[in-house]
């Protein structure tokens, strides 16, 4: 008797998947899933997997212009299947329904699959004829799975309609960089608390037109709106 694999899934947080911001017309991480078979080896031949502008699973067409390849890889980086999602309005449009008869990736028994996706974005047309600044998430949805091991197939996705966190696309993005302060003796007058840098993407220039920076004082006294950017 050839034992039917039981697939669950969960999302996984890290830095990488925590971070909010996107480069527009560039691969960029979206979301990491981890994929556990109980009872068997599961070999995954179905899957779907969509974008949507709220971290919740539901199909839309706002993202046509934005997302034009869904891809899935390894914990080790290999490509393990891509896709372009549909663009119609029906009941699957911003999605991938990704499909293989030979399995997409392979569950080992009692063991977990991580699965990466990442999303191929357009750049955003300035025009505002294409992409735009948008926000989406990734989702893993509950229909159209399917693993199987010999005979046996298992069709329902143990906690699926799951998705991924809410991220922000821009054409640019900055990174902040914080070094240490010249000295850390703190003496009367005015001193040098904090340094940090502020890149933009290659992709072209920021404007940044406000920054907010929280002080805490013990045993000192600081004078009020005092802080000053150099």
């Amino acid at each position: 008797t050839v034992a039917t694999p039981d697939v669950s899934v969960t999302l996984i947080t890290d830095q990488v998947t925590e971070a909010g911001l996107l480069v527009a017309g560039k691969e960029q991480v979206l979301g990491k899933f981890d994929f556990f078979a109980s009872n068997s080896q599961a070999i995954v031949t179905k899957l779907n997997v969509g974008v949507n502008t709220a971290a919740s699973v539901a199909t839309t067409t706002a993202l046509n212009q934005e997302v034009s390849q869904i891809r899935l890889y390894d914990s080790g980086g290999a490509l393990l299947a891509s896709g372009v999602p549909l663009g119609g309005n029906d009941g699957d449009a911003g999605s991938v329904r990704f499909e293989n008869v030979n399995g997409i990736f392979t569950i080992p028994t009692n063991s977990t699959k991580r699965v990466e996706i990442r999303a191929l974005l357009n750049g955003i047309d300035p025009l505002g004829n294409g992409a735009v600044p948008s926000s989406l998430a990734i989702y893993i949805g509950s229909d159209d799975f399917e693993a199987i091991q010999g005979s046996a197939t298992d069709t329902t996705l143990t906690n699926a309609a799951l998705a991924g966190n809410l991220k922000r696309m821009y054409q640019s993005i900055p990174t902040v960089t914080v070094a240490a302060p010249s000295s850390s003796v703190l003496t009367i007058g005015e001193v040098e608390l904090l340094k940090f840098t502020i890149a933009a993407d290659a992709n072209g220039d920021i404007e940044w037109s406000k920054i907010e920076a929280t002080v805490t004082v013990s045993g000192a006294t600081l004078t009020a709106d005092s802080v000053k950017l150099r």
